[in-house]
């Protein structure tokens, strides 16, 4: 093949990557990034056995998903955790079909020292696996959590802002979208 349609044939392959991960990004909720995952600090001192439970998901960044929750629960296994996330479909959403869904999956604690970053597992999912990296949480009110997957060239992130109840006080929101930014993290697309 000569060089002339490879570049081509190149060019269009990458088009046609930056169109599907655009798309992709929109319904999974997380954006892609050129280079490596972002380096953030974990919660100090977390606590799993305060964090579990029900969380709702109120800002998630790059979704068109509503009414997101996450339910983590302890396992057999004091270093892995069953996390179930339940949502809402944004296109069946306007039928009177039941249109909720549910992913479950996997959190594992990789080093014990620093419980507080995770690996998430979902096998049902685009992500299959990836960070997810309790960055801040007082564990009655709200959390911030950061999940990111090395790509090749590129990562696929994404920021949640959690709260134990379907609404959460607007000085909470601005102090979590605050602490993000200063990991360069855009907090735009919540």
């Amino acid at each position: 093949m000569s060089t002339f349609k490879l570049i081509v044939l190149q060019a269009v392959m990458i088009a046609f990557s930056t169109v599907s991960a655009t798309i992709t990004s929109k319904i999974s909720g997380y954006s892609y990034h050129l280079g490596s995952c972002p380096v953030v600090d974990s919660q100090e001192e977390f606590r799993m056995d305060q964090f579990l439970g029900i969380w709702y998901v109120l800002y998630r960044t790059s979704t068109r998903t509503d009414c997101i929750m996450i339910k983590i629960e302890p396992t057999n296994h004091l270093d892995k955790f069953k996390i179930t996330e339940i949502s809402t479909h944004l296109i069946v959403g306007l039928t009177n079909i039941n249109h909720k869904y549910t992913y479950e999956g996997e959190l594992t604690v990789p080093d014990k020292k620093d419980s507080a970053r995770m690996e998430i597992h979902l096998p049902a999912t685009v992500i299959r696996r990836a960070s997810f990296v309790v960055i801040m949480t007082d564990y009655d009110t709200y959390g911030l959590v950061f999940s990111c997957q090395k790509l090749a060239f590129a990562s696929r992130q994404a920021a949640f802002i959690l709260s134990r109840s379907p609404s959460l006080d607007q000085t909470y929101i601005d102090e979590i979208r605050e602490h993000l930014n200063g990991y360069g993290i855009n907090d735009f697309s919540f």
